[in-house]
């Protein structure tokens, strides 16, 4: 990772929030990019699908998003939420850091 990519991590305001809601309860995963958090949910469903002897080796990672919820029977479901981060500087104050 070059300088340049390591102030744009530091200082990214936007994150992508995969959510992963199933019988077990929700996996929650956290990425850099919209394009990320959806790829890693395709494999995520992937995995699951050959788990359960399903063959979706022939559907696009976006043909097997919209499929996923009748594939499971209405029993799994996966969003992709986008979260800012508060930038208006309150907890850096509170905590010393300053701006």
């Amino acid at each position: 990772m070059n300088r340049s990519q390591i102030a744009s991590a530091l200082y990214r305001d936007t994150f992508y929030l995969l959510v992963w809601d199933h019988k077990h309860g929700h996996d929650l995963s956290l990425y850099s990019t919209h394009a990320k958090a959806r790829h890693c949910g395709a494999l995520l469903m992937r995995d699951t699908a050959e788990e359960w002897g399903e063959d979706v080796a022939s559907l696009s990672d976006d043909e097997l998003w919209e499929a996923w919820t009748e594939l499971s029977g209405e029993t799994e479901f996966f969003s992709i939420q986008q979260l800012k981060v508060d930038g208006d500087g309150l907890l850096s104050e509170r905590i010393g850091l300053g701006r």
